[in-house]
């Protein structure tokens, strides 16, 4: 049986830890570059048929900004030593 997910991110679990935040970090700086692909990608994953789908214009810019604060988040995690 697996650990919990909370005793894979626990304060024991350093690796984990670090693992997460690279992906978080990665995340984040591709819908600050790239929201668009971003978007769309799990736009598809979410729908039967991604391709009709009609999102508003503002949808691309609060992926960049939610880019962004992963980035902050991550960078101010690691300053901290959390």
């Amino acid at each position: 049986m697996l650990p919990a997910p909370t005793i894979l991110l626990g304060p024991s679990s350093v690796p984990s830890r670090m693992a997460f935040r690279l992906v978080l970090l990665a995340l984040g700086v591709l819908e600050l570059l790239r929201p668009r692909k971003v978007v769309d990608f799990w736009m598809g994953l979410a729908t039967t048929n991604g391709d009709g789908v009609d999102l508003r214009p503002w949808v691309y810019s609060a992926a960049r900004v939610e880019g962004a604060l992963l980035v902050l988040w991550v960078l101010r995690r690691s300053r901290s030593g959390e």
